[in-house]
């Protein structure tokens, strides 16, 4: 197999191994020569000399610039940068699985101590990202047929790019789109977040969104947790807004009728279920939690700090910073690609996506 090309890689770190590629880079398992640590090396083709500052895509110098600020133990480390002739290596940290794979190959529900921990830890991660004014989101690949080059991709809070380490330690990862959150006057696109964990405001078009769209979806991978399956899984746009009228009622918050979207589609009028019959075997508190995350106006959704404080995390069984259930290792082929499936470090890393000059993401 062929090492990555650069003096500076060869000086520090040893090749062992290309877990996935996409169109435009690949991620590889190393170890740090001087320490045996391994790591997960991602390396995104620039096209031209990546020591130089202005040929570094601005996704790439996102993710670094992003990461560089995030010192937290629920997000995932940026080791190293290392420019590498015609493409730039970012050196992570590297995780065994992802939520999603947990999720998916448990044959029993997570405990009631797991789901909080992992409740705890992704909220913690969360209110990182949002003291540092970063919305953590991704813009979904639209009109793949009609329009390639439309093609976008940002990060968001969903299972498959919420990563475990060995130990059980959720950590948030790949920053390539973040974007730092500069007030509600400004405008962002619309089309962020995978479709089932979009926030309402986004699904009726809101370009005046703020880190409250990230609470929505943290609501959701709560509810996802809680009943092993996912609360919003809708087939396009329309039917995502449908699935969530049917169990929240119709929506009624101030300013909803001024969405861009709102009026293009009508929709029978909902009353909402309760909770109640949807979690069972939920406690009240942790359904209370839910219910101040699941709210369609904006400015009543908790915080993460504000979600931190609430009973559910005061009361047995207190969460921890880790989960108790056994992590395993996915195994993953070298010749896996990315593009044709998997998550864990490879989906998260959005290695299959074009990247685009300053003012078009």
């Amino acid at each position: 197999m062929d090492r990555p090309p650069g003096g500076r890689f060869d000086d520090k770190y040893e090749l062992l191994e290309r877990l996935g590629h996409g169109n435009f880079g690949e991620v590889y398992r190393i170890r740090e020569i001087a320490t045996g640590h391994v790591f997960a090396l991602k390396r995104i083709r620039t096209g031209s000399d990546a020591s130089k500052m202005e040929t570094i895509p601005p996704a790439a110098f996102n993710e670094i610039q992003a990461m560089y600020h995030l010192d937290h133990p629920n997000v995932v480390h940026l080791v190293d940068v290392i420019p590498e002739g015609a493409s730039v290596g970012l050196v992570l940290e590297y995780m065994e699985t992802d939520l999603a794979h947990l999720i998916a190959n448990s044959t029993a529900a997570f405990s009631a101590q797991d789901t909080k921990s992992l409740m705890y830890m992704l909220l913690r991660g969360v209110e990182c990202c949002h003291t540092q004014q970063i919305l953590h989101r991704v813009r979904a690949y639209l009109h793949r047929e009609a329009a390639p080059l439309l093609h976008h991709s940002q990060q968001d809070i969903k299972p498959s790019n919420l990563l475990l380490d060995q130990h059980g330690v959720l950590k948030l990862s790949d920053f390539g789109l973040a974007t730092v959150y500069t007030g509600p006057e400004r405008e962002y696109a619309h089309q962020v977040a995978t479709r089932w964990y979009r926030s309402p405001e986004l699904l009726f078009g809101s370009r005046t969104y703020n880190h409250k769209v990230d609470m929505w979806a943290v609501g959701v991978v709560f509810a996802e947790l809680l009943q092993h399956a996912p609360l919003f899984p809708g087939m396009n746009d329309i039917d995502q807004i449908f699935r969530v009228m049917q169990v929240l009622g119709s929506p009624t918050w101030p300013g909803m009728a001024d969405l861009p979207d709102y009026h293009k589609v009508s929709f029978p009028v909902f009353s909402p279920l309760p909770l109640e019959t949807l979690f069972a075997d939920t406690d009240s508190i942790a359904l209370d939690l839910l219910k101040h995350l699941l709210v369609y106006d904006p400015s009543q959704r908790l915080d993460a700090a504000e979600a931190l404080k609430h009973p559910y995390f005061l009361t047995e069984p207190l969460p921890l910073p880790y989960i108790q259930r056994k992590v395993q290792a996915r195994n993953v082929s070298p010749e896996f690609s990315v593009r044709h499936g998997g998550g864990g470090i490879l989906a998260a890393l959005n290695l299959d996506m074009p990247f685009f000059p300053s003012g078009q993401v």
